[in-house]
């Protein structure tokens, strides 16, 4: 980690949300203190969509693509924000008969898409 990223404030729409815990984590596992004064890292939003890929005969929807957005901003103090998206991508095969278990699936595949999405902020930051 560059050593003007040793140190940032991380802000964000929602401390609560997942995504900031996600973040927060991947910073402090890199051994970045978060608590500190220093370059903001504030994430703007996170969103989650999906597009089908593929019906049944029957009309419904069989495979999606769910497409996972977190858009952040790096805030130094006397230069412009810099605004960042990053996206990741997953297929996701339905089953309307078994409805409990592909949710929990879904479920399981967006907590992955978070943490790959934090991963990748952590690099970003990283490389400069």
């Amino acid at each position: 980690m560059p050593q003007n990223y040793k140190a940032v404030t991380l802000t964000s729409f929602d401390q609560y949300a997942d995504i900031t815990k996600e973040v927060a984590k991947s910073l402090t596992a890199r051994g970045v203190d978060i608590a500190a004064k220093g370059p903001e890292i504030h994430l703007v939003k996170d969103q989650l969509d999906r597009q089908a890929l593929s019906l049944f005969s029957t009309g419904q929807v069989a495979e999606y693509e769910l497409v996972y957005t977190l858009t952040w901003q790096i805030i130094q103090k006397g230069k412009d924000p810099e605004d960042k998206t990053i996206e990741v991508r997953r297929d996701y095969q339905d089953d309307p008969t078994k409805l409990l278990a592909k949710d929990r699936e879904r479920e399981l595949l967006v907590q992955e898409m978070r943490k790959e999405a934090a991963d990748r902020l952590v690099r970003q930051l990283a490389q400069g």
